[in-house]
């Protein structure tokens, strides 16, 4: 399976129930939110929208969970 480019993309509308975006490059994707992510089959090996890749980008989730509560 190729690996989807949606770097720059806007995906403030993106139903991605489901979707398997292995590999897929979202750096510098707009409008992509944690909601979002949830609902992805597979974010394996992604690059995030802030140039992470995926496993390293989950590792700072909690951290980013913790900041949006206490906003």
């Amino acid at each position: 399976m190729d690996a989807a480019d949606l770097s720059l993309a806007s995906l403030s509308w993106a139903n991605l129930i489901g979707a398997d975006r292995r590999r897929a490059d979202l750096s510098d994707a707009k409008g992509l939110t944690d909601e979002q992510l949830d609902q992805v089959n597979s974010l394996e090996g992604a690059t995030m929208s802030d140039g992470q890749k995926y496993e390293d980008w989950r590792k700072g989730g909690e951290s980013r969970k913790e900041e949006r509560e206490n906003a």
